[in-house]
Order: structure tokens, then C-alpha cells, then sequence
């Protein structure tokens, strides 16, 4: 059973009326106190493709590596990241107060907040219920360590679950959708915001102390949206109800054959910056990357991606998001096959 941790909607960002923001976050738990959590955040948009990318290494005959690399793209829509560590000796695991000992060694997220949101088209309370396609691959040879893959998506609140850890297959592909409940409840015509965020963790089965061995998750293809549905207590779908999200209206839902180039430019991205900070394997301990203090460039020139037609793999269902000025969805979007 996977743990579930009930997160709140905290100041990662501020809470603008309508606003669509993007949080990118690398943190270790071990080494100096310097550096130990890096965050970046901002405006997302169709044009946006971030990346925070770490590599951070103990120093001496043995050290325990940390190489992390969160990364979002706007358009197709891909949230990702990478998460690896090489502890080459026993290496003390402690929370930010430097005392308390924790089992977690090292964490990478990608987070997507809007506010503003409205639904209507019904009255009293409804669910919002996203799907995600969730990609990723773990490599372990680690003994008293493991990584995993977990979801978070929530109105004010979500509880973390997780989809996938390194006990399980190398490879993942699997979706994520919310449970009905507090966490997915809203109020037709009432405006609320909703976040949802992805995160790459690796922890050791001794709280306090990480043994030698190396673990990686890479979920650099990580989160594609799916669907985005809304329903009543019993799970079935309200007729007439209508999503009024700018974010929807913006990244709308890819044809499958465009979730190729969605993972292509985050891969492309990852590549360009490892090689920017001169290690030439995940292996090789460097500090943060020369001319990258902690954040990626805000890629104002790069052009946004155009979505590829493709009248032989359209789902069933033909109704899209409108991009009208009311920026009102269905309730129910197509699901795309895997």
C-alpha cells in the first residue's frame, strides 16, 4: 500500500485571480545546508519550456552524488523530471533543521497551479476529476533504498499517492486520477483554484541513514493530461456542466502521436543542460551548473509546438476544449489511447 500525504495549496506562488503558474523544485536531504532545497517558479503559458536542473556531490574518496532535474513544457503539455543518487559511503539523512533524522533522501517536482477556476451548467457540489498518463522508468541496484513515482492533484488540498516505485517494473506506464472526496470538491459558479504536480522521490528504508548504492527515477516523459471530467458523489458524469479554465483552454489534449514530441523536448532539454554542467555521466559530482544558478533560461524565444492533425487516431468522442473567449469546456473530455 502506498503511503498517502494530505498536502496543502501553500505559497509556492501567489494567489492571482486567473493566474497560471508553474513551480520547478530539486531538494536532498543530506550534505551541507547550503543549497539543499532549490525552487523556481513563474508564469505558464503555451510558450513556456523550464527546467531546474542540480548536481551536487559530497566531495572526498567516497561521495554521495545528488543529480536532480525538474522540467515542464507548455505546449504539448509534458510535466517531468529526473531524480538520481550514487551514495558511495553512509551518509546521514537529516530535515532542514540539520537534527531531526528523516528517511527521504532526495525529492524532484513539477507543479502546475491555476486560480480562477469556475464550472457551471449545475447546482450545489460536483467533483473535478482529472486523468494522467503517467510515464517513467526506475534504475535501483540499491539495497536498502528505493524510488517511486507519486501524484498529487487537488482543489486546496491533495493527498499524494503514489503510482509506481522501484520494487515493481523498470518501466511504468499507468494513469492517475483523483479519488472523489475534499480534495476534488467544488461549488458550480463559485471560483476556486486547483494545482496538481508530480514527484520523483528516493528514500531509504532507515530513517536517518542512506547506505552506499546507486537509484535513479526518470520520468523526463513524465505527465501528460488526459481527460478532465465532472461528476457527482457516485461518480457519474453531470450533463451540461462546463469548465471555465484558462489552462484547459490553453494546452488543450494532444493526439496520441504528439505525446512523441512532447517527451522529444524534454528530452532534448534534459541532454542540452546535463551537458552544461560538464559532467559527463550522472556518476561525476559537479556543483550547480555554470552560467545555470538553479534556473533554466525562461525560453521566451523558443516557438511553441503545433499540435499535428491526425485524422486516423482521433478518439471516438470529437469535442474538444473551445477556445471562445468564455474559455468553457465540457465536463467530459475524450480520452486518448495509450
Amino acid at each position: 500500500m502506498y503511503k498517502l500525504l494530505l498536502i496543502s495549496i501553500v505559497a509556492l506562488q501567489p494567489m492571482l485571480h486567473g493566474a497560471i503558474t508553474y513551480s520547478l523544485r530539486d531538494a536532498r536531504f543530506f550534505g551541507e545546508p547550503t543549497g539543499r532545497e532549490t525552487l523556481t517558479s513563474g508564469a505558464f503559458t503555451a510558450y513556456t519550456l523550464e527546467q531546474l536542473t542540480v548536481n551536487f556531490s559530497t566531495g572526498g574518496a567516497t561521495p554521495t552524488i545528488f543529480n536532480g532535474s525538474a522540467a515542464n513544457q507548455g505546449a504539448p503539455f509534458v510535466l517531468g523530471g529526473f531524480n538520481h543518487v550514487n551514495a558511495g559511503a553512509n551518509t546521514a539523512l537529516t530535515a532542514s533543521d540539520l537534527v531531526t533524522p528523516i528517511s527521504i533522501v532526495s525529492i524532484v517536482q513539477s507543479q502546475i497551479q491555476e486560480t480562477g477556476v469556475t464550472v457551471t451548467g449545475g447546482a450545489g457540489t460536483a467533483y473535478l476529476l482529472p486523468t494522467f498518463r503517467v510515464q517513467g522508468s526506475f534504475q535501483d541496484s540499491h539495497a536498502t533504498a528505493s524510488a517511486s513515482l507519486a501524484m498529487c492533484f487537488g482543489i486546496g488540498t491533495c493527498a499524494l499517492t503514489g503510482v509506481a516505485n522501484s520494487f515493481g517494473p523498470a518501466l511504468v506506464d499507468t494513469t492517475f486520477t483523483p479519488s472523489i472526496g475534499t480534495s476534488t470538491d467544488f461549488t458550480f459558479g463559485v471560483p476556486f483554484a486547483f494545482f496538481f504536480f508530480v514527484n520523483g522521490g528516493i528514500s531509504s528504508s532507515s530513517s536517518g541513514t542512506l547506505a552506499p548504492g546507486e537509484l535513479s527515477v526518470d520520468f523526463t516523459n513524465g505527465v501528460h493530461l488526459l481527460s478532465m471530467s465532472v461528476v457527482d458523489a457516485n461518480g457519474v458524469p453531470i450533463p451540461g456542466a462546463m469548465i471555465h479554465s484558462q489552462l484547459l483552454d490553453q494546452i488543450a489534449v494532444p493526439e496520441p502521436a504528439t505525446f512523441a514530441l512532447a517527451g522529444l523536448g524534454l528530452a532534448a532539454l534534459l541532454i542540452l543542460r546535463r551537458n552544461s554542467t560538464g559532467c559527463s555521466s550522472p556518476r561525476e559530482g559537479c556543483s550547480l551548473a555554470k552560467g545555470w544558478p538553479g534556473k533554466a533560461s525562461r525560453g521566451q524565444d523558443w516557438p511553441p509546438h503545433k499540435t499535428a492533425e491526425c485524422p486516423n487516431s482521433r478518439p471516438r468522442s470529437q469535442v474538444y476544449w473551445r477556445p471562445n473567449h468564455s474559455r468553457s469546456v465540457p465536463s467530459i473530455m475524450p480520452s486518448l489511447s495509450t
